[in-house]
């Protein structure tokens, strides 16, 4: 597909998937790296007297949910963020082939946010279910005027057994709906079912496809009905100029690429000084 048409699809609907944009096997790195996170939360849930197995003998795809089972209530969360902070993140972030698509979406400086999560969905749990939502909710009201791009990446294939992503396509055009705070997901739900306004999609995935999405799409993730954990990465990015409402929340970001001035880009030495210096605590 030609850039002009990659723009004018995500004008139109609110999203792009692209299939095998990244190679598979560069994957592998990040996922030695999810490996040596998820090892070392075991060892000290287990050290905390939190659980009375490591799961060692566990491949990855299922080790997290025998650990998480023990874990009862103890501190379930449904992302994981500075555990991989890493030079393979940053590799992903800066991979080429994003790039290229996100300078035809957001233009030639294009800034990665600290906003991004590692996401383990593990099965049949409710709290690993996102219900229909917009970014922009968590991001700041004020970023309904501006241009966030989603970058959602599975780190295994994906469909709707094991929770995979769905969209409502030109969603994006209904500008911020009306929504509020879910008690029980601890998440922003909007007032008005979605699905009655636009039929969802299902975004089945392969390991390399990579979706895109506004920060104004409505957008959800299934529930888990698999046998194993569904990991995924979001990363998220927007135009050189723009302060977001909460960046203070997160990690701090860089420049990923600058066609103007290519000096100004970030390395990561440069990058990792930067959070290392901001306060935020990393394991």
């Amino acid at each position: 597909m030609s850039l002009s048409r990659l723009q004018t699809q995500f004008n139109d609907k609110g999203f792009l998937l692209l299939r095998g944009l990244i190679e598979p096997e560069f994957f592998q790195g990040l996922l030695k790296c999810v490996a040596e996170a998820v090892d070392k939360r075991a060892r000290r849930l287990y050290e905390q007297g939190k659980i009375r197995d490591i799961h060692r003998d566990k491949p990855l795809g299922t080790r997290w949910q025998h650990v998480y089972a023990e874990m009862g209530n103890y501190q379930k969360r449904r992302s994981w963020d500075e555990d991989v902070l890493t030079k393979e993140l940053f590799d992903l972030m800066r991979h080429p082939a994003l790039l290229n698509v996100l300078e035809t979406l957001i233009g030639p400086e294009i800034q990665a946010t600290g906003m991004f999560a590692l996401r383990p969905k593990v099965p049949h749990d409710k709290r690993t279910e996102v219900l229909w939502h917009q970014d922009s909710h968590y991001l700041g009201e004020s970023t309904a005027e501006q241009l966030i791009v989603s970058t959602w990446i599975p780190l295994v294939d994906t469909d709707e057994k094991n929770g995979c992503m769905q969209v409502i396509p030109s969603s994006h055009t209904w500008g911020l709906v009306a929504a509020s705070m879910d008690p029980e997901h601890l998440a922003y739900r909007p007032t008005d079912d979605p699905s009655t306004r636009g039929e969802p999609c299902s975004c089945k995935m392969s390991v390399g496809d990579v979706l895109f999405f506004s920060n104004l799409m409505v957008h959800r993730s299934l529930a888990n009905h698999s046998d194993h954990t569904r990991w995924s990465i979001d990363l998220r990015y927007h135009a050189a100029g723009i302060t977001l409402e909460n960046s203070e929340k997160y990690l701090p970001g860089f420049r990923a690429r600058s066609r103007h001035a290519p000096h100004q880009e970030d390395d990561w030495p440069t990058w990792q000084r930067r959070y290392v210096a901001s306060g935020v605590h990393t394991e």
